[in-house]
């Protein structure tokens, strides 16, 4: 007899049941047929369970990727928007900056985001954040020439913590190599404002 639950196996078994004259023996056959074609059945339905487990699994992670991916392109898209507006803002007020670096360079000088405020009537510095001011300066440096020093040196002559980050973070975008200590730091920045006065 086949272990599988046939239709044959279940008529063999409804015949067998019915003659009266059957044999312990056929029976007993029949018995262990059904048992074996139960446990088959059983194996086949955990069988079943397990691919349609490991289906759903599957599908979870996917859905879970798929989220995680959309995610992913949702924070890019409003990095990318949050950055796109730092640059317009920097484009418009890199001119002014750039000029009023120019100046106390001619004038031999340091000079304060305030002072610069003050000079130029942008009431917008005073509004932005350490990136802002990042991409500010780098725009207001694209035309520095590589051998020169930064003129946004000027800016840092305080050497208080936030100038010496934005000078850092400048000079990083620009591939400036830059000492690790801010005491070297301030002694580099000094020679570059000596630097910065002499043609003047």
């Amino acid at each position: 007899m086949q272990e599988r639950p046939t239709p044959e196996l279940y008529k063999q078994a409804a015949e067998l049941v019915q003659d009266p004259d059957a044999a312990a023996e056929e029976w007993e056959i029949v018995a262990a047929a059904e048992a074996r074609a139960r446990r088959v059945q059983e194996q086949e339905r955990a069988a079943r369970e397990r691919e349609r487990a490991v289906r759903r699994e599957a599908e979870e992670r996917e859905r879970a990727e798929r989220r995680e991916a959309e995610e992913r392109e949702r924070a890019e898209a409003r990095e990318r928007s949050v950055h796109q507006a730092r640059v317009e803002k920097a484009q418009k007020l890199a001119p002014a900056v750039r000029g009023a670096l120019k100046k106390a360079v001619r004038e031999q000088r340091t000079t304060t985001w305030s002072e610069i405020q003050q000079k130029t009537g942008l009431h917008q510095l005073s509004r932005l954040d350490h990136q802002d001011k990042v991409e500010l300066l780098v725009l207001v440096e694209s035309d520095t020439d590589p051998g020169n020093p930064l003129r946004s040196a000027l800016l840092a002559a305080a050497g208080d913590g936030a100038a010496l980050r934005l000078h850092r973070d400048v000079s990083h975008r620009l591939s400036r190599p830059l000492p690790a200590s801010d005491a070297d730091l301030i002694n580099q920045l000094a020679a570059e404002r000596t630097q910065l006065h002499r043609p003047w």
